[in-house]
């Protein structure tokens, strides 16, 4: 996803020598990009607003994740007091329609943004468990605009599910810990809350996750141990996640999310060497990105 954006500003912001024809750029990009009208010759930050007239204005704020807005399974509907919470559901309508909390709107955040007449509201975001960093910074957004109150649900979905949360729709799906692919893995161990602990299995993968911490099992016991470490030595600061990445087993994970019911968990137990592949693909597009087409001067 990252990678696309930026590919997308090569071919379209900057190009090199005299200026291609729409339709010689249209022609040169992949099926993807094609449709999307080039944006000119100059160099422009894409953090920066404008006025109406052209003028730049303050740089846009990007928000860290605010960790405050976690809210427990226990805690709904009751951590909203009088108030009517709105659970919002942001996974797939696919997803929405297989299994739900009853009463949730499933709306996207951008969505959400857009509907000024919720912002007395009490609103819980529910995701699917994964990527929930974005989750705490479309909070921390929603509160800068004006929403009264906005919280997450912690784990999500497949929390939610886990613990025999009540569910209208197809809910017999799904109900184990969640399954990371390479990249879901990458973008999980980048969010510092989460803790990402790595069996004797996949120890070739520590290099390539700086914070990661080695156990010598994936058993119920040695989780716990680093876990309580972890919360001593943080002082307690919130824990967003533990990520296991071996080659753990159904059971194996079942006995750890019973050991750790106030913990989400998540897993990424495909092969070590099918994360280095990943990272190696990534890396080669980094790198061809970068010798990619020569900029023009912005003079900015």
């Amino acid at each position: 996803m990252r990678v696309m954006h930026w590919v997308k500003i090569g071919l379209l912001c900057c190009v090199s020598g005299s200026a291609l024809a729409a339709s010689e750029l249209t022609a040169a990009m992949p099926e993807a990009l094609k449709g999307i009208p080039p944006s000119g010759l100059s160099c422009q930050r894409d953090d920066v607003q404008r006025g109406a007239k052209g003028q730049p204005l303050a740089p846009i704020a990007r928000r860290g994740a605010d960790l405050s807005c976690m809210l427990e399974p226990a805690q709904w509907p009751s951590f909203a007091g009088k108030k009517t919470p709105l659970m919002v559901d942001i996974r797939s309508a696919a997803e929405f329609e297989a299994a739900h909390v009853d009463g949730a709107l499933n709306a996207s955040v951008v969505q959400l943004k857009v509907k000024p007449y919720l912002k007395d509201r009490a609103v819980v975001l529910m995701g699917s468990g994964k990527a929930e960093e974005e989750l705490y910074m479309a909070c921390a957004d929603l509160k800068a605009q004006g929403f009264a109150q906005v919280r997450v649900m912690r784990g999500g979905m497949a929390r939610w599910k886990g613990l025999g949360k009540d569910l209208v729709g197809r809910t017999g799906a799904d109900a184990g810990v969640p399954e990371l692919k390479a990249a879901e893995l990458w973008q999980e161990q980048q969010f510092e809350a989460n803790l990402v602990l790595v069996a004797p299995s996949h120890a070739s993968l520590m290099a390539q996750l700086p914070s990661a911490i080695a156990v010598s099992a994936l058993t119920a016991q040695a989780v716990q141990a680093v876990v309580e470490r972890r919360r001593k030595e943080t002082r307690n600061a919130p824990l967003a996640a533990v990520v296991i990445v071996g080659d753990a087993t159904e059971p194996q994970l079942r006995a750890l999310a019973s050991a750790l019911p106030s913990v989400p968990l998540l897993s990424y137990a495909a092969p070590a060497s099918s994360y280095l592949a990943e990272m190696r693909q990534q890396q080669a597009a980094w790198t061809a990105l970068a010798k990619g087409p020569k900029q023009l001067p912005c003079g900015r």
